[in-house]
């Protein structure tokens, strides 16, 4: 795994485009924004990506469809976690489509709750989740 770096923007934005859920396609303008990120690859292609921005408002993680399952979005999440402990953070966000069950599984084991049911651009439900980080 390693850090985001500006120089990966058009990388990840077709990697977002491609293997993004359809109510997060919005969010690759958003990737100007980023705090935080970390990249996942596999033989020298991006695997799984994960973001936040300065404020936590903005997160976003995405795994390549051929690895969802094998523990890279809980790798690239628990690294988030950990970076935002070490820089002062009370707590982080997320935002996953309501039926998404298998990320919801995965950010409940991590320590997520819900906190608020609201909808995508396109309409569709979409919980917020939230992880209380220690101090």
């Amino acid at each position: 795994m390693r850090l985001y770096k500006p120089s990966d923007y058009d990388t990840v934005v077709a990697f977002i485009t491609t293997h993004g859920d359809r109510h997060i396609l919005g969010i690759p303008k958003k990737c100007s924004r980023v705090r935080v990120g970390f990249i996942e690859e596999k033989d020298g292609q991006i695997v799984g990506y994960s973001a936040m921005s300065n404020d936590s408002k903005y997160s976003i993680t995405v795994v390549h469809r051929d690895y969802r399952g094998t523990g890279i979005a809980s790798l690239l999440m628990n690294a988030k976690i950990d970076w935002a402990k070490e820089h002062g953070f009370k707590y982080l966000d997320t935002k996953v489509g309501a039926t998404n069950h298998a990320s919801i599984g995965m950010l409940n084991k991590l320590g997520y709750v819900v906190v608020h049911l609201g909808r995508s651009i396109t309409g569709k439900p979409v919980l917020t989740m939230r992880k209380e980080l220690e101090a």
